[in-house]
């Protein structure tokens, strides 16, 4: 099983219970769900999908880290997360504006929260 597919499983058991708590939220498995299939609707329309290679960039891993991670997965595309202190330590680019306010990076796609 993917890890979409045990958290399909998990919402189905029970919608209500809580699926992940962070710093910030705490979201049951129902707006889990729901997140990752807004997200993966929208990655969808852009052109994302199965066989594609998506990195990542984050600094913390909140919970729109993780819908992404399963959207992605939802998609049938791979994600790589990349910390963003291994963009600086190999002097890789990443503009002031993206470490505000992008969360998902490709060649053809950025999306914003």
């Amino acid at each position: 099983m993917n890890p979409v597919s045990l958290v399909i499983e998990a919402a189905s058991k029970d919608p209500d219970k809580i699926a992940i708590i962070d710093h910030r939220t705490a979201a049951t498995y129902r707006e889990l769900i729901a997140d990752v299939r807004r997200l993966s609707a929208h990655l969808a329309r852009s052109g994302v999908g199965k066989g594609d290679r998506i990195a990542q960039v984050f600094n913390v891993c909140d919970y729109q880290d993780i819908v992404c991670v399963l959207a992605l997965a939802y998609v049938g595309a791979t994600a790589c997360s990349v910390h963003e202190s291994f963009l600086a330590q190999y002097q890789l680019p990443l503009r002031e504006a993206d470490r505000k306010s992008t969360r998902l990076n490709s060649s053809h796609i950025t999306i914003s929260y």
